[in-house]
């Protein structure tokens, strides 16, 4: 049973008339006799009489109409559900990130993203590490794009990682001393500049210097923003 015919069943059980179920169902009344006969042929059964106050279930009627009802009614459920599935790719993505990657990086990346799921908005916050890690552990972003050293920390279980690029951590030195080998005990007897404290390049020159055994790095205090 076609859903169309059920439909028209139930405007001329609702108004039993065909004039007024052609108007309901936006159909020549033609139609609504066919579609009529078509469900009555399918069933081997009539489903209208006729009387003084018009159309009239007959007992076949009566007992297809809560059917028709139901199946109606699943119909209009299971277009809901697929509707549901078509829209789940609609909705907001959080993004944190350094200003360096969001600068350098993540323009082409983000264009790459809206073309394949042009339904989502995104938002872009600009923070350091410290303060991307906290907003993605509190729920206020979904992603963080942050600059860390593979291996020199440990992993915190509530985030995934995943290492998308890579990007060298150049030091500029006088002319004469830009060698490619640069001993980080030779470096420790040098006074550089360096970012100031909470960045996150100045947080990786300390680690190095730290996990080579020789204390703070000298980095001067004097640092640059």
């Amino acid at each position: 049973m076609h859903p169309r015919l059920l439909k028209t069943f139930l405007a001329v059980a609702r108004t039993r008339n065909v004039t007024r179920a052609a108007v309901e169902v936006n159909l020549a009344q033609s139609s609504v006799s066919d579609q009529i006969q078509a469900l009555e042929a399918e069933l081997g059964a009539s489903l209208f009489t006729r009387s003084r106050r018009g159309l009239e279930l007959t007992p076949a009627g009566e007992a297809l109409k809560p059917y028709a009802e139901e199946l109606l009614s699943l119909a209009d459920d299971a277009r809901a559900a697929i509707d549901a599935t078509r829209s789940a790719t609609v909705g907001r993505l959080a993004i944190g990130a350094l200003e360096t990657i969001a600068s350098a990086r993540l323009a082409g990346w983000l264009a790459d993203f809206h073309a394949v799921h042009p339904d989502i908005d995104i938002k872009l916050k600009i923070a350091g590490s410290g303060d991307l890690l906290r907003r993605l552990g509190d729920g206020e972003i979904d992603v963080a794009f942050c600059f860390d050293r593979s291996g020199a920390s440990e992993s915190d279980e509530r985030f995934a990682r995943r290492v998308v690029a890579a990007e060298p951590l150049v030091l500029i030195a006088p002319p004469g001393e830009n060698r490619t080998e640069v001993d980080l005990a030779e470096l420790a007897e040098k006074r550089f500049v360096a970012t100031e404290t909470g960045c996150v390049y100045r947080a990786m020159v300390d680690r190095a210097f730290a996990e080579a055994g020789l204390g703070e790095s000298p980095v001067d205090h004097g640092a640059v923003d």
